[in-house]
């Protein structure tokens, strides 16, 4: 088992335009141990029962040695010294938070110039829903001004890593598996070589990037559908035109919205039909905010994004709908406009 965590650091803030994919981590659920004692490979009897004699040319590992060994993942345990568990909150207080901050923080905060918030999505695995682990999760969030969640429950398909990222990786180790180990049953240690080597490999940026761009058109096909994920049934479920609009960008770490053809080949075929192609765009436009009727954010999301948001760039309808999802009481209070286009009685920064 890993803990994966992907980020995305979308252009403008805008999902639809594109962005840049950063691997944070890809941890290992276990620790390093000594061998309790020696092992051998299983020999079987034509009966089909099997024995593990100790052959020394069957021998895998010998007393004293240091191997690795899986363990239970939960939310906060750590077990005790004869039965260790892994506390994923104690994974991120050492090892994601500290990513997260080295590479999204401090790699796009232009120097301290921009406030870079971190926007996480859990589901409702076990770990999950462990007290004390929420409790940790949501004070490194509220001290760093970071938004968490939860993704609607029994909803996979919102959720990047589960329509996308992790599918990718597992035909991409089965790949490697196949071309460096001649295609044999992998060892623990022989398989957690191909998945670091399919993590580390920047040419999987670019699926893991389109799965991300992909996200709104996701959200979109709910909106269309009420709620109803029978859609999923449908011929082309998935298929939003993300591969026609979204090319890879030239560092190979992102994607950006594709281009017309440029003038000098708008007259040939291959211009005429890359004009066509880019033409048909995506499947779903931006959702209209402001047909939420029933949208609301929690005390959290609305401290946070009161001092995030500014106002500068948007329609004053829009302002006007953010500003009541963002004051206590909306629907009782009268929205009033300043001279510097901002809305009184809330504290908006530009980001």
């Amino acid at each position: 088992m890993y803990v994966v965590v992907t980020a995305f650091v979308p252009t403008d803030n805008d999902f639809t335009k594109g962005g840049t994919v950063v691997p944070v981590a890809c941890v290992r659920v276990g620790k390093m141990v000594k061998a309790k004692r020696d092992s051998f490979k299983r020999v079987y009897a034509l009966d089909g029962t099997w024995k593990n004699p100790p052959i020394p040319e069957n021998k895998l590992q010998s007393k004293g040695d240091i191997r690795f060994k899986s363990f239970e993942l939960t939310g906060s345990n750590e077990g005790t010294q004869k039965k260790p568990k892994i506390s994923l909150l104690k994974m991120y207080q050492d090892t994601i938070i500290p990513a997260l901050e080295e590479k999204v923080v401090n790699r796009f905060s232009n120097n301290g110039q921009v406030r870079v918030c971190i926007v996480k999505q859990e589901d409702g695995a076990g770990p999950h829903n462990c007290t004390t682990y929420q409790h940790g999760m949501k004070q490194i969030f509220a001290e760093k001004e970071w938004l968490l969640f939860n993704q609607p429950s029994q909803s996979p398909i919102t959720n990047v890593h589960d329509v996308c990222i992790f599918p990718m990786m597992s035909k991409c180790v089965s790949k490697e598996q196949a071309v460096s180990f001649n295609s044999n049953m992998l060892r623990s240690e022989e398989l957690d070589t191909c998945v670091k080597k399919v993590w580390a490999d920047k040419k999987n940026l670019y699926a893991m990037s389109k799965s991300f761009v992909a996200h709104p058109q996701i959200v979109s096909s709910i909106l269309e559908h009420d709620g109803d994920n029978n859609f999923l049934n449908d011929r082309g479920k998935l298929s939003y035109g993300v591969r026609r609009m979204y090319h890879c960008t030239e560092d190979g770490e992102g994607v950006m919205l594709s281009d017309l053809a440029p003038e000098s080949e708008a007259d040939t075929a291959a211009g005429r039909y890359y004009n066509e192609r880019i033409a048909r765009g995506l499947k779903f436009d931006k959702p209209d905010l402001r047909t939420f009727e029933k949208g609301f954010l929690t005390d959290d999301m609305s401290d946070i994004l009161q001092s995030y948001m500014s106002f500068d760039d948007m329609p004053e309808d829009v302002s006007e709908y953010w500003a009541k999802l963002l004051l206590e009481d909306a629907e009782d209070v009268e929205l009033e406009f300043g001279d510097d286009g901002d809305i009184d009685g809330l504290d908006m920064q530009a980001p």
